[in-house]
């Protein structure tokens, strides 16, 4: 019976070494990037370091791990000349504040694309993010907000369609090329243009404009108004042309 179990054991401990050998854990060395497929080097103990391991990653998705990145080492056959890394997790980086059915694509410099519980995606960008595209096509039906200490748009032509109204709440607006306004221009303070103010070169205005005071370098409109009505006029008893007038704007 003790020779028979020695010889099945014989027999069976090629296949249980193979076995034994076909998966492994490691900790991942270097990862040769550029190419069809992914290559890296893992080191499976202190005295075992393997080669030329492919690497397999989700359709759509790549990444390239970092030196010291943990890894899911399979042989196939228990060939350790023939590895297969099926999975990867670097616990130095990992997001630790992920709630469940969350999921995260992150890098060791911090920036993440967070899809959230709630239907809340959230992107956080350290330096950059960089959209390239032919069309783009933003749908929010409830609001849309943009908070940045600058922010600048570079077209051929923009279009602003509001349904219901446009503000522009700043201390100072600034338009540096001709403006033509197709409806009323109404001003709570003052109104002034290069020349005479409103009518002056450089300014076109088809409806009505309503403003508190216009003015210019000279005066407002209100005093050629009380000028224009108080003038008089003196006339020589004889003929003759009459003196000028009495008052001046």
């Amino acid at each position: 019976m003790d020779s028979l179990v020695r010889s099945v054991s014989r027999l069976v401990a090629p296949i249980k070494r193979r076995v034994e050998l076909m998966v492994a854990r490691g900790v991942l060395s270097l990862v040769s990037e550029g190419g069809r497929l992914q290559y890296v080097q893992a080191r499976l103990s202190a005295s075992e370091t393997r080669d030329n391991i492919e690497r397999f990653e989700e359709y759509g998705i790549a990444s390239v791990p970092l030196p010291g990145c943990e890894a899911v080492l399979v042989f196939v056959g228990g060939d350790r000349g023939h590895g297969l890394c099926i999975g990867s997790n670097d616990r130095r980086y990992r997001p630790t504040d992920l709630q469940p059915g969350e999921t995260c694509i992150y890098t060791h410099e911090g920036d993440r694309v967070h899809l959230k519980q709630g239907r809340i995606i959230e992107i956080n960008g350290g330096a950059k993010v960089v959209v390239n595209t032919t069309d783009a096509e933003i749908n929010a039906s409830g609001s849309a907000t943009v908070t940045s200490p600058a922010v600048s748009v570079d077209c051929d032509t923009a279009t602003v369609t509001a349904s219901a109204s446009a503000t522009i709440d700043a201390p100072a607006t600034t338009v540096t090329g001709d403006l033509a306004v197709g409806g009323n221009v109404t001003a709570a303070g003052l109104v002034g243009a290069a020349g005479y103010g409103i009518g002056a070169p450089g300014a076109a205005v088809a409806g009505a404009v309503t403003a508190a005071v216009v003015q210019d370098a000279s005066g407002t409109l209100d005093s050629v108004r009380q000028a224009h009505n108080s003038h008089t006029h003196t006339a020589p008893s004889g003929g003759g042309p009459t003196s000028g007038p009495s008052v001046t704007a």
